[in-house]
């Protein structure tokens, strides 16, 4: 075979890995981190592929923050830029109660063509004189508890109601090293059965490596061990086929779900 075709082929199946949804390193974790900084408590809102740092900022309009708590609405946070730690930010909400953030980073479409893989739909870019493969539409969903408390029945395990959402069925604050964390994963309110990941702040400073990889069952039901004491995360994402017509070939979605392990 010819070595430069070899080449190609094999950055094409890697892009189409992308849009596949099934290539875990090529996509940036939407995780929300707890963070102290200028004698303030604030939410950074990470897309990262080294657990926990930011490698870019969202942009802005794309991301929704709110904030629940047990017998109050939930609140709209304001979410700001922080270029320095190439982050979104928002300010924690200003309770001691347990409280639990929800994170969602719009659809973005994304286009595997035969030069690059380029943001936009197959439409726009084929008028811009490009050869679309196939179209990926991605959306990303992320819970961060805070103040974890050991008489919560109601926060810690809430569902939110999101396409893909990981339900904790532990409650954190009960939790030290070497217990075992259960979570469920839902997709369209139904368990799924599929991959789910964890790992916690500082494991590696490589890319896109986790410290825990399990399955869960039919039931969408998984179980890990945290080993460790500090910040958390539990990672999960499924893909589906769209229907004819729709402005992606395939839609990608994929949640986290962070907590602390004292």
């Amino acid at each position: 075979m010819n070595r430069l075709f070899s080449i190609k082929a094999g950055l094409l199946a890697g892009l189409m890995l992308i849009i596949s949804g099934s290539a875990q390193a090529f996509a940036h974790e939407f995780i929300l981190k707890p963070v102290q900084k200028d004698e303030k408590q604030w939410i950074e809102i990470q897309a990262a592929h080294v657990f926990m740092l930011s490698d870019e900022m969202e942009p802005l309009q794309d991301v929704e923050l709110s904030a629940v708590q047990k017998d109050v609405q939930a609140a709209p946070l304001t979410i700001t830029e922080n270029p320095d730690a190439k982050a979104l930010q928002a300010e924690r909400p200003a309770t001691e109660a347990a409280c639990l953030i929800l994170g969602h980073r719009k659809p973005q479409l994304w286009s595997d063509t035969t030069e690059d893989v380029l943001a936009g739909d197959r439409k726009t870019l084929e008028a811009q004189g490009y050869k679309v493969l196939a179209t990926g539409k991605y959306e990303k969903f992320a819970k961060l508890l805070l103040n974890a408390d050991p008489a919560d029945t109601a926060l810690y395990n809430l569902v939110a109601g999101s396409p893909l959402e990981i339900v904790l069925l532990s409650n954190p604050a009960a939790l030290k090293p070497g217990d075992k964390v259960r979570c469920q994963v839902l997709w369209q309110g139904k368990p799924l059965q599929t991959e789910v990941r964890a790992s916690y702040d500082g494991f590696t400073s490589k890319e896109d490596i986790y410290a825990i990889t399990v399955e869960s069952n039919a039931e969408g039901l998984a179980e890990f061990t945290v080993d460790q004491p500090g910040i958390w995360f539990i990672q999960t994402a499924n893909t589906q086929e769209t229907e004819n017509g729709a402005d992606a070939d395939k839609w990608i979605v994929r949640a986290t779900y962070t907590f602390e392990v004292k």
